[in-house]
């Protein structure tokens, strides 16, 4: 995967899951509830940026032969 494709594959994870906050902050009615899906939603927008740029690529990378 070339870094622009790389960079369109993250650039459309975010922006959809972005998305998927903006629609649900208006059903948040407390602040442990929104600050609870807060960290759930960059937990997850975190772990889609680590899956999708290791990719098939990261076997370079493997801790384990190291």
């Amino acid at each position: 995967m070339t870094p622009t494709e790389l960079e369109q594959a993250l650039m459309s994870s975010v922006a959809a899951e972005m998305k998927l906050w903006v629609e649900e902050i208006p059903q948040l009615k407390t602040g442990y509830d929104y600050e609870t899906r807060f960290t759930e939603r960059m937990r997850k927008i975190g772990h889609l940026l680590l899956q999708t740029s290791v990719g098939n690529e990261g076997q370079e990378r493997d801790k384990k032969k190291l």
